[in-house]
């Protein structure tokens, strides 16, 4: 299975189109087994990458798939981020495009770990409010990057300021949220762990 991680790497760094589509969707079609060979292989960064590119390519042939790319993506960046503090500003910044450009996929899952007695009935509330905290994730890791890192490097950095910006939220979270919203990457996390093994 690394060999399927070694292909899809070479093709993105070559931006050879014709044998990135192949590799891509070797990579999701044995996605749970490369992920644990890319842990075993500390190569999880590399791994959620591949899988965020064949997200934006729609290379997947069901939702359910996107839905569980998108899923093992996150899983892969947030362990990514925990073990390699010396790389975290980058991580957390695919991180925060994972969530920017793919929520939709991750709400579901979110609305299984947190509310699952209360979607009964009301899914498309609790999916509402699943996006919120999930736009609150997203600005909490931009926000936690800012502490680390200082605000000049984010002000530099356009396109992560632009992921920020274009986040709607009835109102802007306050320090308490954002640091719930820390909390629950943690929740999360270990829960889309559970949920495949892994």
């Amino acid at each position: 299975m690394s060999n399927v991680l070694d292909e899809v790497i070479r093709c993105l760094r070559e931006g050879n189109r014709r044998t990135a589509g192949g590799a891509l969707r070797a990579l999701l079609a044995g996605r749970r087994a490369v992920y644990r060979r890319a842990r075993s292989l500390d190569r999880l960064g590399e791994y959620a990458d591949g899988l965020h590119v064949a997200l934006l390519l729609n290379l997947d042939e069901k939702e359910e798939e996107s839905i569980e790319a998108a899923e093992l993506a996150y899983v892969a960046l947030s362990e990514s981020a925990a073990r390699h503090p010396g790389e975290r500003y980058e991580v957390i910044r695919r991180r925060v495009f994972l969530l920017r450009r793919f929520a939709d996929y991750l709400a579901d899952a979110w609305v299984e770990a947190f509310m699952k007695e209360y979607r009964e009935g009301r899914l498309l509330q609790a999916r509402s409010v699943a996006l919120d905290a999930l736009a609150r994730m997203l600005l909490a890791d931009a926000r936690d990057l800012e502490r680390q890192f200082g605000k000049q490097r984010l002000d530099e950095d356009e396109e992560l300021n632009d992921a920020c910006n274009a986040i709607l939220l009835p109102a802007p979270p306050s320090d308490e949220e954002l640091t719930g919203a820390t909390v629950m990457h943690g929740a999360f996390h270990a829960y889309l762990r559970t949920k495949y093994s892994l």
